[in-house]
């Protein structure tokens, strides 16, 4: 990338991490992306999956299936009182522009769209080209599964602009986000005995896959690893719980079916824990 074009980058990286899109907002940062698309005469369309989450595919056709770029504008969460900066004011310390979102991943979204922007601007032939920039990507993808493929051409490459250090990386983990539920029956907190603690019964299993060191495996990939990402059950302290659920977030390599990991979950989990996605 030139000089110049690498200043444009940057430039708008500062104006993407200046809206805060954490789960909310999504569509003012593609609509700030499709402006700029037009003004090269880019077709755009938007997929509003939800309001003011507005999904963008901006495409030239060409000969053939284009090139895909793709990338969420969506983050996650940010608590100012955890920051030292004002985590939307995309400030400069030397090299760097910090702010949520600067590397996962608004700057591989800024560096895309101006790395295309640029080649459109050039009179060339061209296969095709198309950026896809989706919402909700960090809760399980929500906003990209809302895309028809009737607003997308299929069939070209695809290059994803998540943060890689800048190293190539053909394949990554996949995901599957289960949910696990523990019933037990409730008492009097001053009866514990009297009940059955459906958290309990669900600690036992956050331990059992915490644990686990078996996990089918990948030589390029590794294990299949396991994060329990959330845990929840109970209405106060004074009553023993008879609901409890948790979150397990899996990353998959390939070659293991989804179905079989659900099977590996619940035999580590035993019979007793629901589990569903």
């Amino acid at each position: 990338m030139s000089p110049g074009r690498a200043s444009g980058a940057v430039r708008l990286l500062e104006d993407l991490v200046r809206i805060s899109s954490a789960g909310v907002n999504e569509g003012t940062v593609t609509r700030h992306c499709a402006l700029m698309f037009t003004a090269v005469n880019a077709a755009t369309t938007f997929v509003n999956w939800a309001p003011n989450r507005e999904q963008l595919i901006a495409r030239v056709d060409g000969a053939g299936p284009p090139l895909t770029l793709a990338g969420h504008v969506d983050t996650v969460p940010a608590d100012r009182a955890d920051w030292s900066v004002n985590p939307w004011a995309a400030e400069s310390d030397g090299n760097r522009i910090v702010g949520r979102g600067t590397s996962d991943m608004k700057s591989g979204v800024a560096a895309m769209v101006t790395a295309v922007i640029g080649h459109l601007r050039r009179t060339h032939d061209c296969r095709g080209i198309q950026v896809v920039l989706t919402a909700a990507a960090v809760t399980g993808c929500q906003g990209s599964r809302q895309i028809p493929s009737s607003v997308l051409r299929l069939g070209g490459p695809l290059l994803v602009g998540e943060p890689t250090s800048n190293a190539l990386v053909p394949a990554h983990k996949g995901a599957l986000w289960l949910r696990l539920q523990a019933r037990g029956r409730a008492a009097h907190g001053s009866a514990p005995e009297r009940a059955d603690n459906a958290l309990v019964r669900l600690a036992r299993a956050v331990v059992a896959l915490h644990d686990e060191s078996s996990w089918p495996s990948d030589d390029r990939f590794g294990d299949v690893t396991a994060n329990v990402g959330k845990l929840w059950g109970g209405v106060q302290p004074n009553v023993v719980p008879d609901v409890a659920e948790m979150l397990l977030d899996l990353r998959t390599v390939p070659g293991v079916d989804p179905a079989v990991l659900r099977a590996y979950v619940k035999g580590l989990v035993g019979d007793k824990i629901l589990v569903s996605d």
